[in-house]
C-alpha cells in the first residue's frame, strides 16, 4: 500500500509540473529540483524562438507522422529538408552532399552498412563547404544508425558533437534530438546520473512540441535508470507512460516493446499472472506486425514465468522460440543458458551440455567474456553429475583460470566449490578438501554465505569419510548457524535467493545422520537427542523458505509500531553487512560490534511480539520445540509422535512419548519415496485394484514394515498417533497402512492402522506446541460457514498460478448438491453458505468467528502446487468488481484473519509428477493455521461417487455432537470401512475414505 500511495503522489506531481512548465513530468524525487531547473531553461530557449524554421517545422511533422504536411513544408533548400523530402518523397531528386544524404536516409533500414558510408561522405562535403546544419544532419543520422548497429563507441564520440551543433545553430528539436540520443547511449553504457539529465532535457522539449516518439522513448530510457536502481514504481511509471507515448504516436512497435518491459516490472513486483497478460498482448503485437526483437522478449520473459512457477515443459518451448528470433546475441546467450539450467534440475544433463554449448557460442559472439566463466561451470558441473569427471574437472579448472584472469571472485569460488564436490563424489578427500576450504575462504572473504555453507558441508562429509566425526560435526555446526545467521538478519525477507534456501537443507539432514552415527557408537551421550532438535531447525528452515518464495509479508499482522522498528533494525543490519566486505580490519570489528548491538535490539522486539503475536512471532523468528517441551508440553497421555526426515543419503525416523524417545534409522529418501510412488495410485484411484485386495495389501504391508514395524512396541501401547510426515509421505494417509501380515481378501478385512489408533497430522512439533497452547485458542463458537460450488473464472481471467496448478480444466466439486444438503441439515446455528459468485475471497472478508462460526468448510478444489509450493492455493469464484481472479493463493491465505476451529478442504487436485516433496501441502496447511484455524481436513484427491458427501455428513454429524476432529475424522474412516457397498462401490477401499487428513487439530 504504501509504495502505492507514493506513486499515485508522484503521478499527481508529475502531473501538475507539467501543466504549469508544458515540460517534463519525471516522478524521481530527489532530482525533482534539477528536473525543474532544466525545464524553465528549455521553455526559455524555445520561447525566445517558438516559432521554428520552415525546414525545422516540417520535420516536426514528419516526427508527428503527418507526411502531406511535412511533404508540402519541406524544401531541399538546407540539409534538414532535403532529409524530409528523401523520405517522403520517393521521387524527389538530390545532387551534390544531398544525394548522398538522401540516399543515406532511404537505406538506413535495408543495408545500414551503404547507408553509413553514403552519410560519411556527405558530412565530410558538408563540412568542407563549411555547411554546419549539414553536418549536423548528417551527424545525427549517423548516431541514429551507430545505435541501432550498437556501436555506441563511435556513438558517443560524435553525439556531443551533435549537439554542440545544434546549441549554436539555436535549432530545439536538433537539440533535443542530441540529449535523447546521448541519454539513450548513455543507459547502455551505464551511464546513469550523466543520462538522466539529457534525456530529461529531451522528454521537455518532446512535451512541449508534442511530439509523442520522442517522448516515448524518453520514458522508456528513464525507466531503464530506474529499474537499474530497483526503483520499480517509478520505471513502472515512466514505461506506462511510454506505452501512452507510442499510442498516440500510433507506433505498435513501440506499443509492444512497452507491454514487454511493464510485463518485466510486474514479474519483478511478483505480480505474474498481470504480468502474463500484458506479454501476451505484446507477444500478439510483435506477431502481427513482423517485430522478432520485441517478440523473442515477451516470449523470453513468458518463458521466465513458467520457469519461476515450475512450468518447465512450457519454459522450455517459450525459450526455445525466443532464441530463434533474438537477434542480440547475448540475449541469445541468457536463454539458452535458462534452458540448459532447466534440462540440468530435471536431471537431463546430456540435453542440458548441447544447450550450454550454444549459449557459449553465443555469449562469445556477444563479446560477453564475463559470461563464460558462467557457462564453463555450468559445462563442469553437468559433466560430474552424468560421472564424466575427467571432463567435468577439466571444465571447472578452466572455469577457474578463466576467472582468475578476468578478476571474477564469486565465479572462481562456485567452480572451486563445484569441483570440491566432485573431489567428493570420486573419493579425492585430500583434493576435495584443498578446492572446498579454497571456495570457502574465497566465499567469506567477499561475503558469499551461499557457497561458504556449501564449502562447510562438503569438508563434513570429508571429515566423516575419515572417520572424524567431531570434525564433521563442527563444520555442520558452522554451516547450520550460517543458514539461521542469514536468515536472522533477513528477517525471512523475499529478496533471499529461493534457489540458495532450497539447498542448505542438506547441512540439516547430514548434521541429523552425523548425530546419528555419533550415537551409535556412544548411545548414552544425548548425540540422538541433539539429532531430534537438529530436525526441527530444518521444519523452522522449510516454512520461512517457503515464505520467501512466497513474498508473504508477514508483517501485515503486527502493528505500525513493530513494523517500523523491525524494518530500521534490519535496514540498519543490512547497511553494516554490505559495508563489510570493503572494510579494513579495525572497521570490520566495529561494524561487527554495531551489528551484534543491533541483534540485541531485534532480541528484544523478538521478546515483546511473543507476548503480543506468537502466530507472527513464532514464523518470523521461529523457536524449534524441544524434545523436553515436546515431552513435557505438548504431548498426551497414551499419544505417540513419529517424526520422520528423509535424507539423500539415509533417513530417520524419531519415535517420542511423554516418557521415551527412539531415533532409528531408515533408508535414503529415494528408496522411501519409490514405495510410495507404487501405492498412490492404489489410494488415489478405485479403479487400480477394484475391490480385490489382493493387489493391494502386498505393496501397503511393504510400506508399513518400513515406516511403522520399527516403532511395533511403541505403536501398540499408544491409543492416539499424531505423525509429522516429510516429502513424499505427506501424501501418505498412513491410517490405510495394515499394520500386520492378514492375508484378507478383502478391504473391510485387513488391519488398517485407523482401525486401531486415532490419526492426525503436524507440519512440525513446533505447530502443534502453538496450537495446543490454550491461551491461544479461536474464540468461542459453534456455527459453520461454507464456501461452495464457485462459479470458475473465464479463461483469459484465469491466474496464471491457476493455470499451472490445473485450475482452469477443473470440473465442478461431485455431488457437490448432496454435499451441501447434507450439512445444512445437520443444526448446525448459525449457517452461513456461500454459494456460486458469493464463494469468493469477499466472503472471506471477517472471521468465521465474527459471524458465530466454529467450522470453515470449503467445497471447492484446493491446488497443491509441487513445482512451486507458493503458489499453491484454492479455486474459488472471480470477483471483477474487487479485483480478484477467484485464485486464493498461499500468500492470500497468510493474510486472512480466520479465528476458527477448524478449516475443510473436501475437494482437492493434485497432478503428482516426478517431485513430491509435500511442500504444497504443507504451504496450504501452514498458511491456514497461521490465518488463525487450529487444524485442516484436506482431502488429497478427490473422491468418487457420494463418497465425499456421505463421509462429511457422518464426520460433522460428530463435531456436532462434540468430539474432537481427531476422533471424529477416524470415527467417520471406520465407520466406512464398515458401511459394506453403496453404488457398486466397496466403501472400505481405502480411496473413499483415506483422503481425508487432518493437520493439527484441537485436542
Amino acid at each position: 500500500m504504501h509504495a502505492t500511495r507514493s506513486l499515485l503522489s508522484a503521478r499527481r506531481r508529475a502531473h501538475a509540473v507539467r501543466r504549469e512548465l508544458t515540460g517534463s513530468y519525471s516522478p524521481l524525487g530527489p532530482r525533482l529540483d534539477k528536473v525543474l531547473l532544466i525545464l524553465a531553461i528549455g521553455i526559455i530557449l524555445l520561447g525566445a524562438g517558438s516559432a521554428l524554421a520552415e525546414s525545422e517545422a516540417a520535420w516536426r511533422h514528419f516526427l508527428r507522422g503527418e507526411m502531406e504536411l511535412a511533404a508540402k513544408n519541406a524544401t531541399s533548400a538546407d540539409a534538414r529538408g532535403v532529409y524530409v523530402l528523401a523520405l517522403v518523397d520517393s521521387t524527389a531528386v538530390f545532387e551534390g552532399p544531398a544525394a548522398d544524404l538522401a540516399a543515406g536516409a532511404r537505406l538506413a533500414d535495408s543495408d545500414p552498412a551503404a547507408a553509413i558510408e553514403r552519410l560519411t561522405a556527405a558530412r565530410d562535403a558538408y563540412a568542407a563547404a563549411d555547411d554546419a546544419l549539414g553536418r549536423l544532419v548528417t551527424i545525427e543520422r549517423l548516431c541514429a544508425l551507430w545505435i541501432e548497429t550498437r556501436d555506441y563507441p563511435s556513438a558517443l564520440d560524435n553525439l556531443p558533437v551533435a549537439l554542440e551543433l545544434a546549441e549554436t545553430l539555436s535549432r530545439p528539436l536538433a537539440t533535443a534530438q542530441a540529449h535523447l540520443n546521448l541519454g539513450r547511449v548513455l543507459v547502455r553504457s551505464r551511464q546513469v546520473d550523466e543520462a538522466a539529465t539529457h534525456l530529461d532535457a529531451a522528454l521537455a522539449t518532446s512535451v512541449d512540441r508534442d511530439i509523442p516518439a520522442w517522448e516515448a522513448n524518453a520514458h522508456l530510457a528513464l525507466s531503464i535508470i530506474s529499474r537499474l536502481s530497483m526503483d520499480l514504481d517509478t520505471s513502472l511509471y515512466h514505461r506506462e507512460s511510454a506505452l501512452d507515448a507510442y499510442t498516440r504516436a500510433g507506433d505498435q512497435a513501440g506499443q509492444a516493446r512497452c507491454l514487454h518491459y511493464i510485463g518485466t516490472i510486474h514479474i519483478f513486483k511478483g505480480n505474474l499472472t498481470h504480468a502474463s497478460t500484458l506479454l501476451h498482448r505484446g507477444e500478439a503485437m510483435a506477431r502481427s506486425i513482423g517485430h522478432d526483437e520485441v517478440l523473442s522478449g515477451c516470449l523470453g520473459d513468458l518463458g521466465g514465468i513458467a520457469y519461476l512457477i515450475g512450468d518447465y515443459d512450457n519454459a522450455l518451448a517459450r525459450y526455445a522460440e525466443a532464441v530463434r528470433l533474438a537477434g542480440d546475441p547475448r540475449r541469445r546467450g541468457w536463454y539458452l543458458l535458462n534452458s540448459g539450467s532447466i534440462l540440468a534440475f530435471q536431471g537431463r544433463h546430456e540435453e542440458a551440455l548441447a544447450i550450454y554449448a550454444d549459449a557459449h557460442e553465443a555469449m562469445i559472439a556477444a563479446g560477453d567474456r564475463r559470461s563464460e566463466a558462467t557457462i564453463l561451470q555450468v559445462k563442469g558441473q553437468s559433466l560430474c553429475e552424468l560421472k564424466r569427471y575427467d571432463e567435468g574437472l577439466t571444465m571447472l579448472d578452466e572455469a577457474i583460470a578463466f576467472a582468475r584472469e578476468w578478476e571474477l571472485p564469486l565465479d572462481e569460488a562456485y567452480a572451486l566449490h563445484f569441483k570440491g564436490h566432485a573431489l567428493l563424489d570420486l573419493g579425492r578427500l585430500d583434493e576435495a578438501a584443498a578446492a572446498l576450504t579454497a571456495a570457502g575462504d574465497m566465499a567469506a572473504a567477499t561475503g558469499y554465505f551461499d557457497i561458504t555453507e556449501s564449502a562447510l558441508l562438503g569438508r563434513a562429509k570429508v571429515a566423516r569419510g575419515q572417520e572424524r566425526l567431531d570434525e564433521a560435526l563442527s563444520y555442520l555446526e558452522e554451516a547450520v548457524d550460517i543458514v539461521n545467521t542469514v536468515r536472522r538478519r533477513s528477517g525471512g525477507s523475499a529478496g533471499l535467493q529461493s534457489g540458495y534456501f532450497s539447498q542448505v537443507g542438506r547441512s540439516f539432514d547430514e548434521m541429523v545422520s552425523v548425530l546419528g552415527e555419533m550415537h551409535t557408537a556412544e548411545p548414552g551421550r544425548g548425540h540422538d537427542r541433539r539429532a531430534y532438535d537438529t530436525a526441527q531447525m530444518a521444519k523452522a528452515r522449510s516454512l520461512l523458505d517457503l515464505l520467501a518464495e512466497a513474498e508473504v509479508d508477514l508483517r501485515v499482522r503486527a502493528g505500525a509500531e513493530y513494523q517500523q522498528r523491525e524494518a530500521d533494525i534490519l535496514d540498519g543490519i543490512a547497511a553494516l553487512q554490505s559495508g563489510l566486505a570493503d572494510a579494513s580490519a579495525d572497521s570490520a570489528t566495529t561494524m561487527e560490534a554495531e551489528i551484534a548491538s543491533l541483534e540485541s535490539h531485534l532480541d528484544l522486539l523478538e521478546a515483546e511480539l511473543r507476548e503480543t503475536d506468537p502466530r507472527y512471532a513464532e514464523l518470523r523468528y521461529p523457536r524449534p520445540c524441544t524434545l523436553e517441551q515436546a515431552q513435557s508440553e505438548v504431548l498426551h497421555e497414551g499419544e505417540l509422535l513419529l517424526e520422520y526426515q528423509l535424507g539423500l543419503e539415509e533417513s530417520h525416523l524419531f519415535a517420542v512419548t511423554r516418557d521415551g524417545f527412539r531415533m532409528i534409522d531408515l533408508p535414503a529418501r529415494a528408496e522411501i519415496e519409490n514405495q510410495v510412488r507404487s501405492l498412490l495410485p492404489m489410494l488415489r484411484d478405485y479403479n487400480v485394484t477394484g475391490a480385490a485386495a489382493a493387489y493391494y495389501e502386498p505393496v501397503a504391508r511393504k510400506l508399513a514394515r518400513l515406516l511403522l514395524d520399527p516403532v511395533g512396541d511403541e505403536l501398540a501401547d499408544a491409543t492416539r498417533l499424531t505423525i509429522v510426515p516429510d516429502g513424499a509421505l505427506h501424501y501418505l494417509p498412513f491410517e490405510a497402512l495394515p499394520i500386520r501380515d492378514s492375508g484378507g481378501a478383502t478391504y473391510a478385512t485387513l488391519p488398517f492402522l485407523v482401525l486401531e489408533k486415532d490419526v492426525s497430522y503436524a507440519p512440525s512439533v513446533s505447530t502443534l506446541q502453538r496450537l495446543r497452547d490454550p491461551t491461544h485458542a479461536p474464540a468461542p463458537a459453534s456455527g459453520l460457514q461454507i464456501v461452495a460450488d464457485p462459479v470458475r473464472a473465464a479463461p483469459d481471467e484465469t491466474s496464471v498460478f491457476a493455470r499451472v496448478a490445473g485450475a482452469d480444466g477443473l470440473r465442478p466439486v461431485p455431488f457437490v448438491d448432496d454435499e451441501i444438503e447434507a450439512l445444512t441439515g445437520l443444526g448446525f446455528t448459525p449457517l452461513v453458505l456461500n454459494r456460486g459468485a458469493e464463494a469468493s475471497a469477499t466472503a472471506l472478508a471477517h472471521s468465521p468467528a465474527s459471524a458465530g462460526c466454529r467450522y470453515l468448510h470449503f467445497a471447492a478444489h484446493g491446488l497443491f502446487n509441487e513445482q512451486s509450493p507458493a503458489f499453491s492455493g484454492l479455486a474459488l469464484s472471480p470477483d471483477a468488481e474487487a479485483g480478484d481472479d477467484g485464485f486464493l493463493s498461499v500468500s492470500e491465505i497468510f493474510a486472512l484473519d480466520l479465528d476458527c476451529e477448524q478449516v475443510t478442504l473436501s475437494a482437492c487436485s493434485s497432478a503428482l509428477g516426478e517431485q513430491i516433496d509435500g511442500e504444497g501441502l504443507v504451504g496450504l496447511t501452514r498458511a491456514f493455521m497461521y490465518a488463525g484455524t487450529r487444524g485442516v481436513v484436506a482431502a488429497l484427491w478427490d473422491i468418487p461417487g457420494r463418497g465425499a458427501a456421505d463421509f462429511m455428513a457422518d464426520y460433522y454429524g460428530r463435531l456436532a455432537a462434540d468430539e474432537v476432529s481427531v476422533t471424529a475424522l477416524s470415527g467417520a474412516k471406520r465407520a466406512m470401512i464398515r458401511s459394506g457397498d453403496s453404488g457398486g462401490l466397496d466403501m472400505a477401499h481405502p480411496a473413499m475414505w483415506s483422503a481425508f487428513v487432518l493437520s493439527g487439530g484441537a485436542d
